[in-house]
């Protein structure tokens, strides 16, 4: 019967709709993630990130009336012990007697911050409307044993301008320059200039690299820290302004190595329960044995037994074997099958002609060479379903992983997110960063298998 026009635009009409409903959460999460701290909590809330303001002339004032400040503050050595020396700012020859930090473009020292005079922190009025960068300079008197420095630490408080600022050190013996930094919140940050040949993990960490040729200070009693700001484009600016809750995350979530367990439980799962539920499956489906049918009701018994009744069994077993604290729990039941999978399989064998196992048969192939070369390739939608569920179970598998593993370099994604959400509540930018990091590869793993997904389960549910 062919549709009206008014009942298929009405049909299209629910269907946009359903798709905005379910949407929208998804969409918030993403566009929250693109949010500084001081957007979530702005009244009355809106749903679009602001764009950076990039300011060609700080201190500046943004549209809710804050201002924000560069400012750059002390200078520590810090020795391989972990020892912080605090160094003492000095006045250098053809520097007017300024001591500490000074603007390099019109020669006058940086101002205390809030006009307090003992004040650590000097306020940089810069101006990049006239050029695209602009630097600052401060001396400071050496201690005693510049070689036993394993880095620097210079405070330095951000102004959310995004723009970007490199570091250059210069010592009687070295002169070193660091990777750009950016200026992406309004909060004070110790920023570590590491030494060529160290390396630091924090996001605040720059490494130092030595320059070919540079004018090194004329007192060898002296440190030279010169701080260059770089003006950012708009695209960059806002590339970098809505990828800060990301690279905030990241700084303090152990990303990578969680990442590294999912993914091998993943594997481990989706293996073991292709192979295994398959096996079983066909066994059920096509090979003729004693209590074969009695059986497969025992399996879809198990079915109904709720995951809480077993809980407490299973892990003293496990612990009885020697496999708490370890990953196996969490793999080596894929290999023993999964109930569920083995009745979906069994089922979409059922429709197989037998026709073409007798022609296998004759062809003098055994079963076992049938499940693999007959049976296997006319089920790969099925496979395919089971292969998704299985990853979308272990990835966001969280009460196993909580239950059997206790080390902390074992824990997966999931735990993780978890602790890392115990460790920063309230930091709902980051913490919907690092879930959307981890709703990504699902996303990933439905949408490039969505058509053997939905054909596989269409197929069993029509053809059992």
């Amino acid at each position: 019967m062919r549709r009206s026009p008014l009942s298929r635009a009405l049909v299209w009409i629910t269907l946009l709709a359903g798709v905005v409903v379910f949407a929208a959460p998804l969409v918030w999460m993403l566009l929250t993630t693109m949010k500084l701290d001081h957007e979530l909590v702005r009244r009355p809330v809106r749903w679009l990130p602001d764009l950076p303001a990039i300011p060609a002339q700080g201190p500046w004032t943004d549209s809710d009336g804050r201002l924000h400040q560069l400012a750059l503050g002390r200078v520590y050595a810090v020795t391989a012990s972990g020892e912080e020396i605090p160094l003492r700012p000095a006045s250098q020859a053809g520097r007017s007697g300024i001591s500490g930090w000074m603007d390099d473009e019109t020669g006058t020292a940086l101002e205390p911050l809030g006009g307090e005079t003992d004040s650590p922190m000097r306020v940089w009025e810069y101006d990049l409307s006239r050029s695209d960068a602009v630097s600052a300079s401060g001396w400071f008197s050496l201690p005693a044993g510049v070689g036993s420095v394993d880095h620097w630490v210079l405070e330095v408080g951000n102004d959310l301008s995004f723009h970007r600022i490199a570091v250059t050190v210069n010592t009687p013996t070295t002169c070193e320059y660091s990777a750009w930094h950016v200026l992406g919140n309004d909060e004070s940050q110790d920023l570590i200039l590491s030494r060529a040949g160290t390396r630091r993990t924090e996001a605040s960490a720059l490494t130092l690299r030595a320059f070919r040729r540079c004018d090194l200070p004329r007192d060898p009693g002296l440190l030279s820290i010169t701080v260059e700001l770089a003006k950012s484009s708009p695209l960059r600016a806002a590339s970098l302004k809505f990828t800060e809750q990301y690279r905030r995350a990241l700084e303090y979530l152990d990303f990578w190595s969680y990442t590294r367990n999912s993914v091998f439980l993943v594997v481990m799962n989706v293996i073991g329960a292709v192979l295994s539920c398959s096996l079983v499956a066909y066994s059920f489906a096509r090979l003729q044995w004693f209590g074969r049918d009695a059986l497969f009701v025992v399996v879809l018994a198990t079915m109904m037994l709720p995951p809480q009744v077993t809980m407490v069994p299973q892990f003293l077993i496990w612990r009885s074997l020697g496999a708490y604290d370890t990953l196996t729990p969490l793999w080596l039941p894929a290999f023993l099958s999964v109930p569920f999978f083995v009745f979906l399989l069994r089922q979409f064998m059922l429709t197989i002609p037998k026709d073409l196992e007798d022609a296998a048969r004759i062809d003098g192939c055994s079963s076992l060479g049938i499940w693999a070369r007959v049976t296997l390739p006319l089920i790969k939608p099925a496979l395919v379903a089971v292969a998704i569920f299985q990853f979308l179970w272990t990835w966001n598998d969280f009460l196993g992983p909580l239950i059997y593993v206790a080390n902390p370099g074992l824990q997966p994604l999931s735990v993780g997110l978890y602790i890392f959400k115990q460790a920063f509540a309230g930091q709902w930018g980051m913490i919907l960063a690092a879930s959307t990091m981890m709703l990504v590869p699902v996303l990933a793993m439905f949408f490039c298998a969505q058509r053997h997904f939905i054909e596989g389960v269409t197929l069993t549910g029509l053809k059992a």
